[in-house]
């Protein structure tokens, strides 16, 4: 077990996490020219179509997020071991 690689892989799903909801926010806002949901009762005001096109733009950010960027990670990290 490699607590290093651990640790990074952690990090980087939090950053990655952090970086979609921001992301998703400006898409959803510049897009839908709508507010964006900030908790639950927003999106229990919001029709089920906008509550699942939402989740998926937000997964579909942070899973590129986090594909591209532990790529790109492994590739530095495995150089320097």
């Amino acid at each position: 077990m490699n607590i290093g690689w651990k640790l990074m892989s952690a990090g980087i799903s939090a950053a990655a996490g952090a970086a979609a909801n921001a992301i998703a926010s400006q898409v959803w806002e510049k897009g839908l020219h709508k507010q964006t949901p900030k908790d639950d009762d927003d999106m229990l005001d919001l029709p089920l179509k906008e509550v699942v096109l939402f989740t998926l733009v937000t997964t579909l950010v942070h899973t590129t997020i986090t594909t591209f960027v532990k790529r790109k990670a492994a590739n530095w990290y495995g150089a320097k071991a």
